[in-house]
């Protein structure tokens, strides 16, 4: 499991800024849609977000199969984890 810093903003344009570091980041759309969705969720219910939900939405928005959009996600939240916007859970 995984959590995303409470501290990241996030525009309908893909600006990402990073209250902590200061460091601010562009986002493509379907990037901006897995953020702002897990985000959100972490926001309103302190919960993860499943990856198979924010896989369901990418596939809805881009008409794409469920292991194309499961393996997505999975490769964004990694990347995420790389440049430390994403914990994970026990780490």
């Amino acid at each position: 499991m995984f959590q995303v810093s409470g501290n990241l903003h996030v525009d309908d344009n893909g600006f990402v800024f990073d209250s902590n570091s200061g460091l601010s980041y562009a986002l493509n759309r379907t990037g901006t849609l897995v953020l702002k969705r897990l985000l959100s969720h972490t926001m309103d219910t302190m919960e993860m977000v499943p990856v198979a939900e924010i896989a369901g939405a990418l596939m809805d928005a881009y008409g794409i199969s469920r292991s194309t959009a499961l393996s997505d996600v999975n490769e964004f939240i990694d990347h995420l984890h790389s440049i430390h916007l994403v914990t994970l859970r026990g780490q």
